[in-house]
């Protein structure tokens, strides 16, 4: 019993540490070491979604084979679409429109002397 809380304890760290590494590792490989951009924002997004979706391509397939029930299928979308899809394409819009500019508040404080 011991062995598997140190052992839940070790890879809950490791987990953190592999998870926060890769926001400070994104952010280093965006730029050159005289600060010029190599890949923007999105760009990185875009090769992270990609990577990411590429290296776990296998196990989904094996999952997929081993579903037994089709009905499963319909949470299984709406969980990838509210989770990658609609944030991704929600952040594309704002990005390269003007709208998400101007639909920013602004606020304006006037102080009570004028």
């Amino acid at each position: 019993m011991q062995i598997n809380w140190l052992l839940n304890w070790i890879m809950l760290i490791g987990l953190s540490a592999i998870w926060g590494s890769s926001f400070i590792l994104m952010k280093l490989g965006m730029y050159t070491e005289t600060h010029e951009i190599i890949f923007s924002n999105n760009q990185v997004a875009a090769l992270r979604m990609t990577i990411a979706g590429l290296a776990l391509f296998p196990w989904s397939l094996k999952s997929f084979r081993n579903l037994k029930d089709v009905k499963n299928l319909f949470p299984l979308a709406i969980v990838g679409l509210c989770g990658n899809f609609f944030p991704a394409f929600l952040r594309f819009l704002n990005d390269f429109s003007d709208q998400g500019k101007r639909a920013r508040p602004a606020i304006v404080i006037r102080s009570a002397a004028t």
